[in-house]
Parts: C-alpha cells; structure tokens; sequence
C-alpha cells in the first residue's frame, strides 16, 4: 500500500500545475460570488492571514498613489515599505490590466497635488 509520501511524488509535474491551475480558478470563481463588502470581508478575513491581508491592502494603495502621481521614493515613505516593493507593484501596473481596471472603479482620492500641498 501506497502511503501520501509515495502518492505525491508519482504525481508528474503537469499534473501538479493541473492541479494548481485549478485552485486558482476555484478561488477566482469563489472572488466573484462575493457580492457586497460585508461578504467581501469575512471571505478575506476567513481567507487570509492578517499580514497577508496587510499586504494585498498595501499593494492596492501602493498602485492607487502611483496612479495618482506619487513618486515611488514618496510612497516608499509615506507607506513605510521598500522601494523594490513599490517597483514591482509599479512594474504590474504598467505591464497589465488587473491594477488598473480596480483603481479605476474606486471611488476619486485625493491626488499628491491636493494632498502634499
């Protein structure tokens, strides 16, 4: 008899990304049957870790003040994070849609014009 340890290295490494294709999808459908912020928050808190929720919240403030004219040096202060951080954030912003389609839905903020004087 086959115990786990056996099991999982007779599965081939197609059959892995299969199976990790298809956890990314079933998250991606669970995301789309939140239907309001209250939902939406105890999905995430169940979800996620604290600090994992810290930083996807971070990410998303990092795009948005990117897309409101911060510098990444200003961000980096401001946020407390480092400079690779805001690179790579701004690195998928310019490079795809995700960032962009959900910064522009969200409801207007105040630019580095208006909010750094």
């Amino acid at each position: 008899m086959m115990d786990r340890k056996d099991i999982a290295m007779k599965i081939s490494n197609n059959e892995k990304l299969a199976i990790r294709k298809e956890e990314a999808q079933q998250l991606n459908e669970a995301i789309c049957m939140v239907k309001n912020p209250e939902d939406v928050r105890r999905f995430l808190r169940d979800l996620l870790t604290f600090g994992e929720h810290r930083e996807l919240s971070r990410r998303l403030e990092i795009a948005n003040m990117l897309e409101h004219g911060f510098t990444q040096s200003e961000i980096s202060d401001l946020l407390g994070v480092g400079v690779g951080t805001v690179s790579r954030v701004n690195a998928k912003l310019k490079s795809g849609s995700g960032f962009k389609s959900i910064i522009d839905k969200l409801p207007p903020r105040k630019s580095k014009n208006t909010s750094l004087g």
